[in-house]
């Protein structure tokens, strides 16, 4: 089974084309390293004209993720499983 996580990342400029508020590419590369898979960069248009109004970066990866590394850390110590594993803290606010 799968889990998802959301990133709305806002676009700014007058005219288009828009320009991403964050780095997303470097949001992906974050969350890559969190175990987490790109499933789809969404743009809706909801603004006039045939523009996106902002990128919406769709996650997943398997629900299972986090009891895994719990095993793994039981079975080898802390240190080097969780500095490999990173945090989801350093990724921005997840809009669900």
């Amino acid at each position: 089974m799968k889990t998802y996580k959301f990133i709305r990342v806002e676009l700014e400029g007058v005219f288009p084309p828009k320009k991403p508020v964050q780095d997303y590419r470097k949001l992906i590369q974050d969350a890559a390293a969190q175990g987490w898979q790109l499933s789809q960069i969404f743009a809706p248009v909801v603004a006039p004209g045939p523009f996106a109004a902002y990128y919406e970066i769709i996650l997943e990866r398997d629900l299972n993720h986090g009891q895994e590394r719990d095993s793994k850390r039981d079975s080898e110590g802390d240190s080097e499983w969780d500095q490999a594993a990173g945090s989801e803290e350093g990724l921005p606010p997840v809009n669900e």
